[in-house]
């Protein structure tokens, strides 16, 4: 009696017969998601591969699940990294970010090569690396005020030509190896913006509620640590009458605290190109 294969053979073969080299087609979105998950590791390492080379976009949150998962082998994790490179999924590199100084050399170089291919996915190539710290609060503020700032500087960091948004390789490497690494990615300098919320007040006065921030930054070179520049901005919002909501509330604090982060971000910007 002919002894029947297992599943994960199964499995593969039903990878590899829909290689392009076979039929002259892409593997089906479907198949291939399922096998990113299958038990076997030739398998899975095989539609990792396959996702990254035929630009299955589909799989790129699976694909950071394998790469953020320290249980998963290292080879897998590396391939998930690149694949995630090929596709362009910018939404990776704050998974990236850190295993450029993984202790696996296979994890680091494919996270690099990664970060590579993700800057040449970008609408002009930066030429800048932009690393935002956590915002300091005045005491007893909301955590709140500070994820806000945090989020807007991040967004306008991602969508300024020329810059981009660092994700902690200068927390796992040395400097010897950030300088290289910045070369590598054709980065010519990386800066460490501080902001720090300095003021935020509500106001209600004559009828009218008015929210206002002031938020400054600090920003220094990220090799030699020196302090480049300190600039801030202000921003307000304010509604007729007093007796607000809960969103309402929200809504303004957001406005003062984006168009003050914005004025100070724009003031950032301006001292890091005259550099």
């Amino acid at each position: 009696m002919a002894r029947p294969w297992s599943a994960p053979w199964l499995s593969l073969l039903a990878v590899l017969s829909l290689a392009p080299a076979a039929r002259g087609q892409e593997p089906a979105p479907s198949l291939l998601l399922r096998s990113l998950s299958d038990p076997s590791l030739k398998v899975r390492l095989k539609a990792v591969a396959q996702a990254g080379k035929h630009k299955v976009a589909q799989a790129a949150p699976r694909l950071r699940q394998i790469l953020a998962a320290q249980n998963e082998p290292d080879a897998l994790r590396a391939a998930s990294a690149l694949s995630l490179g090929q596709l362009g999924d910018q939404e990776a590199r704050e998974l990236l970010g850190p295993l450029v100084g993984h202790k696996s050399k296979l994890i680091a170089t494919h996270a690099e090569k990664s970060l590579v291919l993700l800057d040449r996915a970008l609408p002009a190539p930066p030429v800048v690396m932009v690393e935002i710290e956590p915002p300091a609060l005045p005491p007893r503020s909301s955590p709140a005020l500070g994820q806000r700032i945090l989020e807007t500087l991040k967004a306008r960091v991602r969508q300024a030509r020329g810059a981009v948004l660092g994700c902690g390789e200068h927390r796992v490497l040395s400097d010897e190896e950030l300088q290289s690494h910045l070369e590598r990615r054709g980065l010519t300098v990386g800066y460490l913006l501080k902001p720090v919320l300095e003021e935020f007040r509500v106001t209600p006065e004559g009828g009218r509620t008015t929210f206002f921030a002031r938020v400054g930054i600090s920003g220094r070179t990220i090799l030699e640590r020196r302090l480049a520049f300190q600039v801030g901005g202000e921003g307000d919002a304010w509604i007729d009458g007093t007796g607000l909501t809960k969103a309402e509330k929200k809504e303004l604090t957001d406005e003062a605290l984006d168009r003050a982060t914005d004025s100070a971000l724009m003031q950032a910007f301006a001292q890091i190109q005259s550099q």
